[in-house]
């Protein structure tokens, strides 16, 4: 990675907090960050068609779906305007906007290299396998709940590994690969729940969701 590189944040209105700590962990890395806000269905469909800043990596930071391993769905909160209230202002109502599997592969047009969601549950394969199918060459997820602290050491190992080719020291200059950096990343913690464990890796060039799994 890059010193060029660059990540974009998509978050919603009530978990910024998260994306802050997140953009702030990478910025002290010199990694250039750009936080979207993800809180009505055309930011849902400007992601989809890939309108924001450029970059390499993506990161969802939203909260989890919570469901069956039958419902692969990642599920922003959003806010909606259905009309004019009787004062004449905007009139709001809440929706959960499920982006499934079939939608990320007819839609997700325009796709960056790596795609890493911290939401609950949303290291699913049948999601992976829609990633990878609309050109993304890995999908990084969490296969059950993880604590926000756990979420936060696996992204500054993970980081942390890919810029390694940029330390200061020349002799500890090293690349790490994706695939790479993401398994060192997920044994950080040994928490048998809600640790760094909980992460999921899949990458398209060992083959169609191919998990970096015990």
């Amino acid at each position: 990675m890059k010193f060029w590189d660059s990540v974009v944040i998509f978050t919603e209105t009530d978990t910024v907090y998260k994306a802050m700590c997140i953009r702030g962990l990478l910025e002290g890395m010199h990694i250039t960050v750009h936080i979207q806000v993800v809180d009505c269905s055309q930011h849902v469909e400007n992601f989809l068609a890939g309108r924001y800043p450029q970059a390499a990596f993506v990161i969802w930071c939203t909260h989890g779906t919570m469901r069956t391993e039958s419902e692969n769905v990642l599920s922003p909160t959003l806010w909606d305007v259905l009309g004019k209230d009787e004062q004449g202002r905007d009139d709001f109502e809440e929706i959960k906007r499920d982006i499934g599997p079939e939608e990320i592969v007819q839609k997700n047009t325009a796709p960056r290299k790596t795609f890493i969601t911290i939401s609950c549950h949303s290291g699913k394969k049948p999601l992976a396998e829609a990633f990878l199918a609309a050109g993304w060459e890995n999908y990084i997820g969490t296969d059950e709940a993880c604590e926000t602290s756990s979420c936060l050491v696996y992204l500054a190992t993970l980081f942390s590994l890919l810029r390694a080719e940029d330390r200061d020291n020349p002799e500890e200059q090293r690349v790490y690969s994706v695939p790479e950096a993401a398994a060192i990343a997920r044994e950080v913690e040994d928490f048998p729940l809600m640790g760094t464990r909980a992460f999921v890796a899949y990458h398209r060039d060992e083959g169609p969701a191919a998990p970096v799994v015990d």
